[in-house]
């Protein structure tokens, strides 16, 4: 009888390595790119609507995806135009980065602003990129959110 309960515990015991075994083989989410509009001039990422607009006098984005995994979406923003020194010098030493986000509703209601960003070194040449990283809410957060305003910290420094 005890050999008997033995195998069946033995049994349990590797089935459930089994499972998470297969658990930990499944893929991760797959990250997300963003996609742009031509007829509308805009770009999506996910479900969201991002805006870029302040930004266009120096910068354009080239393209972006989103992790659902590190709730990170990363933006290639391209240099437009041969940024002057003092420019490059003001928003490498601007305190967070030069790019402030904004989340905002399907009705522009502000729902939050001012989420962690992250950006490679601005060289100032054009037609070179900065790499933006910008950390988005929690699932729930984010489901609230239709539109993403990536605007200038400041009114000085593009």
């Amino acid at each position: 009888m005890k050999s008997m309960q033995l195998v069946w515990i033995a049994w349990i015991v590797s089935a459930i390595a089994c499972v998470a075994a297969v658990r930990a083989q499944e893929p991760a989410p797959m990250p997300v790119e963003a996609k742009y509009d031509d007829e509308q001039m805009i770009w999506t990422l996910g479900d969201q609507i991002w805006e870029f607009g302040e930004l266009d006098t120096a910068y354009l984005p080239a393209k972006g995806s989103f992790n659902p995994e590190t709730r990170e979406a990363v933006w290639i923003l391209q240099i437009v135009r041969d940024l002057t020194p003092g420019e490059v010098g003001f928003q490498s030493t601007l305190a967070g980065s030069p790019f402030r986000p904004s989340f905002l509703d399907a009705d522009k209601i502000l729902l939050a602003g001012d989420a962690p960003v992250k950006f490679t070194p601005i060289t100032g040449r054009q037609g070179d990129s900065v790499r933006v990283t910008i950390r988005l809410p929690d699932e729930a957060g984010l489901a609230k959110v239709a539109l993403i305003r990536v605007e200038k910290r400041t009114e000085i420094g593009f």
